[in-house]
């Protein structure tokens, strides 16, 4: 075994220019992995997903639960960043 290890899969919900900025950082590391996105808007969710190349989900929870490799705890992980931005929005 060499060591490595697999980057956390993480499915982005909500977009928004604080997604992109969250997303971009996440691109940059290697132990981040998009692999899903979801938000209401339809031609939001397309663009990000080419963008960022993941997989656009029509629903909030299927974004969470893309893959059976996305861990649950992502979920909430991704929950708490979305807490934060309203956080951040409202101040």
């Amino acid at each position: 075994m060499t060591g490595m290890v697999e980057p956390l899969r993480v499915a982005c919900i909500g977009m928004g220019w604080w997604s992109d900025v969250l997303a971009d950082a996440m691109k940059r590391s290697d132990k981040l992995k998009i692999v899903a996105c979801y938000t209401r808007s339809a031609e939001k969710r397309d663009k990000f997903a080419a963008k960022y190349r993941c997989r656009p989900a029509e629903k909030p929870r299927k974004a969470a639960t893309a893959t059976a490799a996305v861990p649950a705890m992502t979920y909430v992980i991704v929950s708490l960043l979305i807490g934060l931005q309203f956080y951040a929005r409202s101040r």
